[in-house]
Parts: structure tokens; C-alpha cells; sequence
């Protein structure tokens, strides 16, 4: 939603508009005037756009409408709760209550991503975030028909290939730099090839972790 759509509000003019017409429209209701006003309230809402239910706070006067571009969602997400796969034990059927608990805040963090729902507990299976999440895994590994969004596997993979490269990977050295050997003299007031060559090179896994 937040890559094709955006919130979309009416004017003060509009809502006090708006209202008008509703009020018109209860106690009058047989007044054509006040049906003729309320159609251009519904007239707002046309297009290519999806409604709040009318117990959202926000019903009377925003809806979302399609954006013109796709747009990449930036997530900002408490630290930790989308942990290293590693910790997971996926492997494993029983856990300990520590691993379980990340499981769960896992899981949630994924779900709420990218598994459709309108309540908390649409994203639940017998209490738990991780049955859910691990059922449309499964699902998804089985080629069968799941709900969860199939880019957002791919998207939880990047994620973990980033803590893989922090954690375990280092810039390839270039085999060329390797096996080269400058015959040219030092010039004096200079530094060395040796210099420019060193380990002074910054591995990039270095800068993933400047932005966090």
C-alpha cells in the first residue's frame, strides 16, 4: 500500500462542506438540494482510490489515492526485532524461551510488512506470529497458494544477505593489485606504491553499519 498509495486529505472547506450536506441529508431527507450536494461530496471519492472504514478515525475526510510512481517504503524498525536468521534456530523444533521470543518479534516485524490484515490477530495462528509466518514460508517453499506477499521473502532475504556481509564478508582483494609489481624508483617528496596499495582500503561492510 505505502508503495502505491498515499494519504490523501480534504480541505476544511470540504469537510465543513461535507458535513453540511450530511446534516441536510438526515433531517431532510426528501430535500433534493441536500441530495445534490451530497453526490459532489461522493464525487470526491472516485477513481482508482481505496476507503477507510467508516469506523476509522480518519473516514470522514482522507482516503487513499494511487500515486503516479511506485515509490521504494523507507521502515524504520526497533532494534533488534528483525534479528539475524542465525538466531532463530530455524532448524530447530524446540526452543528455548529466549529463542522463541525472537521467533516472535520476527515474525511480527515480517507480517506486518508484508501479510495483509486489519487486526492484530489476523496475524496470529493459535496466539503465535511465528505458526503464521512459518505456515506461508512453508507454503511459499511448496509452491502453493499463501497470502503472504512473495516480493516480501525476497525483500527479508536482502535484509539478511546485509547481516551476512557485516558479519562474515570482506572486500575481495583485486588479483591484478596481487600480482603487480611496480618497477618504477620511489620518487623522492612521494609515497610509495606500497602506500597507495596498503590495507588503508575501507572494506564496505564498514559503512553498513555508519547509517543504523
Amino acid at each position: 500500500m505505502f508503495m502505491k498509495y498515499k494519504t490523501k486529505y480534504l480541505s476544511f472547506d470540504d469537510m465543513r462542506r461535507i458535513q453540511k450536506a450530511k446534516n441536510k441529508k438526515k433531517n431532510e431527507s426528501d430535500d433534493d438540494e441536500s441530495e445534490e450536494e451530497f453526490d459532489e461530496y461522493e464525487k470526491l471519492f472516485t477513481g482508482n482510490i481505496y476507503q477507510f472504514l467508516d469506523e476509522h478515525p480518519g473516514s470522514e475526510y482522507s482516503h487513499l489515492a494511487e500515486l503516479e510512481l511506485e515509490v521504494i517504503p523507507k521502515i524504520s524498525l526497533p532494534g533488534g526485532k528483525l534479528c539475524d536468521v542465525a538466531l532463530l534456530d530455524v532448524t530447530e523444533a524446540t526452543v528455548d524461551e529466549k529463542v522463541m521470543c525472537r521467533r516472535e518479534d520476527y515474525a511480527k516485524m515480517a507480517l506486518l510488512m508484508f501479510y495483509p490484515f486489519r487486526t492484530l490477530g489476523d496475524l496470529q495462528l493459535d496466539g503465535s506470529y511465528w505458526k503464521l509466518f512459518w505456515r506461508e514460508l512453508c507454503l511459499h517453499k511448496e509452491g502453493k497458494k499463501y497470502s503472504f506477499w512473495t516480493k516480501g521473502f525476497e525483500i527479508l532475504q536482502n535484509i539478511q544477505d546485509r547481516f551476512t556481509v557485516e558479519k562474515q564478508m570482506q572486500r575481495a582483494k583485486d588479483p591484478v593489485l596481487l600480482t603487480t609489481q611496480c618497477q618504477q624508483k620511489q620518487s623522492k617528496g612521494k609515497h610509495s606504491r606500497e602506500e597507495d596499495n596498503g590495507p588503508n582500503i575501507p572494506d564496505i561492510a564498514e559503512f553498513c553499519t555508519m547509517f543504523e
